[in-house]
């Protein structure tokens, strides 16, 4: 491209959108940009019937035009300047239908930068200078077949000519390459596969070597030696297919490995429920002297294995509901709770342990609160959990809040504290699988770090979002919000499929 400003004609109705697409092309560097700005597809058309642009950027979605025809007015009104359509809507079919009409590019707004922008626009020029000129090429190859010889032969990709018969007339000296034989072996001979003028498609061949190959044919219909004839241009790909295959094979082996890694962790985890429970009764057994009379430090000792014993079972709890999670086994059972004696009935559980770190323990409920449609089960199990953390990392004396209250359509409950808080790196991974936060007012680990993974899992299911709020040595906020009505994803598949 030469120096002078380019002239991009944007066709856009956002004034927001607008002056992003000017600070953008301010941002460019290497090339300048001079931008012509219409509202609406009858001023483009006006604008463009002046003459004078180099590329067009297009909104699909204008006060007088909506969706694809948009496009393809533009394009029917223009064929030598470049279109890139620039739109919210991140809509892969209409991607496909915009690019196969023949726009050079289709960006999503919410995922474009300066470069990406710049270097679209520098490549669609560029590109349409090439089919450009590729067409003055093919209009020369029709009044001098020497010349046309001489430029398919050179030509870097495969070419070939087939007549009408689907016979070979020509090769070049890469789709020699690309076949394994020379071009002796194959001129006269059926070629063996469609040819349709208009269309790219993909072949699988078998070489000389008998080794396979893939390729990529596009299809033109040209004029050879006097009669009409198909031009296909081909492309190696067998690398890409190769690589296809590759990571399908990869992506079943993992999968596989996965689904080992969940059987794994189910079977272990079953086969520990049976003696820990056994060692728990067994301990429960001996504390109460039904055994025999203990004395105080063997109670001692009992009372350190009945607590490990327990921290034991929470972990292969936590593993049980993982592999179900993983596995779709988890079952939802949704019905409308009343939020309000849930939290109730959890604080009740909680607060003799609240007590005895002198932990005020507090409830703050909206009194126009609905009833969400959700699994109650869950709810407190989710409640349980956060609950729990925050005793746990709550230094004595502090204080703990449970807030419920109803935002538009939605509930959000919280549980703040007033512990050790969190690191915004910790914020990050706290919902992480087997994490644990190392800020811990315990001498040793009490988990496993699933409870927040696995809460997290079940907030979602429930149709919501789970959030923390942190700052070190200030306390944390875990909150989370559920629809009045949930999702229809997650209540139909829990409905139809019974599990999570």
């Amino acid at each position: 491209m030469d120096h002078k400003p380019v002239k991009v004609l944007l066709v856009e109705d956002n004034p927001g959108d607008i002056r992003l697409m000017q600070e953008f092309m301010a941002e460019a560097v290497v090339t300048q940009f001079e931008l012509i700005h219409v509202d609406r597809l009858s001023k483009a058309k006006q604008r463009l019937a002046e003459g004078d642009v180099d590329v067009v950027l297009l909104d699909l979605n204008l006060p007088d035009s909506q969706g694809l025809s948009t496009f393809l007015t533009i394009k029917n009104y223009t064929q030598r300047i470049p279109i890139i359509v620039i739109t919210v809507q991140e809509d892969l079919t209409l991607a496909f239908d915009a690019v196969q009409e023949g726009a050079q590019d289709y960006l999503v707004k919410g995922s474009l930068d300066s470069n990406l922008l710049v270097r679209s626009m520098i490549y669609a020029i560029e590109r349409h200078n090439l089919i450009k000129e590729l067409d003055a090429k093919i209009e020369e190859v029709s009044a001098s077949e020497k010349r046309f010889r001489n430029i398919i032969e050179n030509n870097a990709d495969g070419i070939m000519i087939v007549d009408k018969q689907g016979k070979i007339r020509f090769l070049n000296a890469a789709a020699e390459v690309l076949f394994g034989r020379r071009a002796e072996d194959l001129l006269g001979e059926l070629f063996g596969f469609p040819v349709v003028a208009g269309e790219t498609t993909e072949l699988d061949i078998v070489r000389k070597d008998k080794k396979i190959a893939f390729m990529e044919i596009s299809v033109v219909d040209i004029e050879w030696e006097g009669k009409q004839a198909y031009l296909a241009t081909l492309r190696d790909i067998t690398l890409r297919k190769m690589a296809v295959v590759t990571l399908q094979k990869a992506n079943k082996e993992l999968k596989n490995l996965n689904q080992m890694k969940s059987d794994f962790i189910s079977n272990v985890s079953h086969e520990l429920r049976t003696p820990l429970t056994s060692i728990k009764n067994a301990i429960a057994v001996l504390s109460t002297g039904k055994a025999g009379a203990i004395n105080e430090k063997q109670e001692q000792f009992l009372a350190i294995a009945a607590r490990n014993i327990s921290r034991l079972a929470k972990i292969v709890n936590d593993l049980l509901q993982l592999s179900r999670m993983e596995a779709g086994k988890l079952e939802l059972r949704f019905s409308d709770v009343n939020m309000s004696n849930i939290i109730q009935s959890v604080v009740a559980t909680f607060q003799s342990q609240a007590e005895a770190k002198s932990l005020n323990l507090a409830i703050d409920l909206s009194t126009t609160l609905p009833k969400v449609h959700s699994d109650p089960d869950r709810l407190e199990q989710i409640l349980c959990n956060l609950l729990s953390n925050a005793i746990k990392y709550t230094p004595e004396g502090g204080q703990i809040v449970l807030t419920a209250q109803a935002i538009l359509e939605s509930v959000e409950v919280s549980v703040a504290d007033t512990g050790v808080g969190l690191s915004p790196d910790e914020q990050k991974l706290v919902f992480e699988r087997f994490y644990q936060v190392r800020q811990s007012l315990t001498p040793t680990s009490e988990g496993f770090g699933l409870g927040l993974y696995i809460v997290k899992k079940l907030v979602e299911n429930l149709g919501g979002k789970i959030m923390v709020e942190s700052e070190v040595g200030k306390g944390s906020r875990f909150f989370f919000i559920l629809p009045v009505v949930p999702s229809k994803a997650a209540e139909n598949y829990a409905l139809e499929k019974g599990k999570c």
